[in-house]
């Protein structure tokens, strides 16, 4: 059927009036309608209160809605009696509703997308957005449209607390369970118990301890176990990403994959790792100068694809604010972007791991552990962040660098500087410096 205005309004007045002859069909309206979906202001006060007396239990019809639109105050503005009375004129019990509904909520979409073409052409009069940034915000503004369901975000305790309680049984029945995306680190997935949901992990360390091999390693853990994985490399390229991949699945020396110099028993261990990566849903995208609006943009449309368990990205400065006063302003810069990281991974309800560098005051104390305020940059890195984990290694300090990719191994500290839902601590792990993985302690 051809919409006009007329069509419209006269299948909101079928709708209505077919709940108040025949009160079953509220069940499948209220399943595809919310009231804002309704054109008619009228119609929308006339949904809502019908509504109201379904979770009353009250029973629907003309005599029980317009006592409770007067009790309200609202039954004049909605016609009274007669205008209440006209819905039921003409509907037959059998009426076809979900047609009518459907007809409705079609109408109230067209008008939404309104809204947005709306929004999308002021982008356009922004000074401070370049035309890649005003694509960004309207690919952003379209799939926000799309992914609009009309709920009000709200959930009931009574809703959550059988979840809660669910939840604490089965960590009580099997506590050394990871229900979350897990590293590969005993040590560190018994203290966190997997990175959980909405998480925004930031792994920060100073340059050269290894934070790009340790978001690799739990990328790649992640990823042998089926979890799909969305991996932004700012400053890789593709094949520099897969050359690490490759080197830890197959725990060889990178130098000697990068030179193609690979004893028969390593080519061996290549095509076993090679057989596995091919497996793995895991997804690089390397392009620089990359935006928040544009990684979100890209890990929605993955997890519409393939669906989407964890995002990692290398590394929060290297990010930038499309069109924001703030540029000039790293600190600030920052701060927005770790805060829009932290909203993504609860839109996206999947762990974030963003990489951040260390400013240099932890090199000049005796101490050179990190600490949160070394975070460079920013201080609402801490804030913003569930959990922040620090990579110490004591070598580094004491010029063995080239004796630490001599070694088989080097001693490494996990910090966990900050846990929003747990305990801080500390974990070891060993650093194979050649293969660029980090191992549990336990297998040395």
């Amino acid at each position: 059927m051809k919409q006009t205005e007329t069509t419209v309004h006269e299948a909101e007045r079928v709708v209505l009036g077919a709940v108040l002859v025949e009160p079953t069909h509220m069940d499948d309206i209220t399943a595809v309608l919310h009231d804002h979906d309704f054109i008619d202001m009228r119609h929308q006060v006339i949904f809502s209160n019908l509504l109201t007396l379904q979770e009353c239990g009250t029973p629907l019809d003309v005599l029980t809605l317009a006592d409770r639109l007067e009790k309200g105050g609202s039954l004049f503005d909605v016609g009274g009696y007669e205008y209440l009375n006209e819905l039921t004129i003409g509907i037959p019990r059998v009426a076809n509703v979900a047609y009518y509904s459907e007809i409705v909520v079609e109408a109230s979409k067209r008008r939404r997308l309104a809204h947005v073409t709306g929004q999308i052409k002021e982008l356009f009069h922004d000074p401070e957005l370049s035309s890649k940034g005003i694509a960004v915000h309207a690919q952003n503004l379209l799939l926000d449209f799309d992914d609009k369901d009309g709920t009000d975000g709200f959930r009931a305790t009574g809703d959550l607390i059988d979840d809660v309680l669910s939840l604490a049984e089965e960590k009580q029945n099997n506590p050394e369970a990871v229900r979350g995306i897990p590293t590969g680190l005993v040590d560190l997935d018994k203290k966190t118990g997997g990175f959980q949901k909405e998480q925004l992990v930031v792994i920060a360390a100073r340059p050269g301890m290894g934070k790009s091999c340790l978001a690799m390693n739990i990328a790649r853990t992640a990823s042998v176990g089926g979890a799909v994985g969305a991996f932004f490399a700012l400053e890789m390229s593709d094949m520099e990403l897969m050359n690490r991949l490759l080197a830890q699945q197959a725990n060889v020396p990178f130098e000697s994959i990068n030179r193609g110099n690979l004893t028969s028993d390593q080519w061996s261990f290549v095509h076993d790792a090679s057989d596995v990566i091919r497996k793995m849903p895991l997804h690089f995208d390397v392009r620089a100068a990359t935006t928040v609006p544009q990684i979100r943009a890209q890990a929605r449309r993955l997890k519409r694809r393939f669906g989407l368990d964890y995002v990692v990205i290398d590394y929060i400065q290297l990010l930038r604010n499309e069109g924001r006063r703030t540029r000039e302003n790293k600190t600030q810069e920052v701060s927005e972007i770790t805060r829009d990281l932290k909203i993504m991974a609860k839109e996206l309800k999947v762990p974030v791991f963003a990489l951040s560098q260390l400013n240099r005051k932890c090199e000049e104390r005796t101490d050179k552990r990190p600490l949160l305020a070394d975070l460079r940059d920013s201080g609402s890195i801490e804030q913003d962040a569930d959990i922040v984990c620090f990579i110490y290694r004591d070598s580094y300090y004491r010029n063995k660098r080239e004796l630490e990719f001599a070694d088989e191994s080097a001693v490494t500290e996990l910090i966990i500087a900050k846990h929003r839902n747990g305990p801080t601590c500390t974990v070891k792990a060993h650093f194979q410096a050649k293969a660029m993985r980090f191992d549990g302690f336990g297998r040395f």
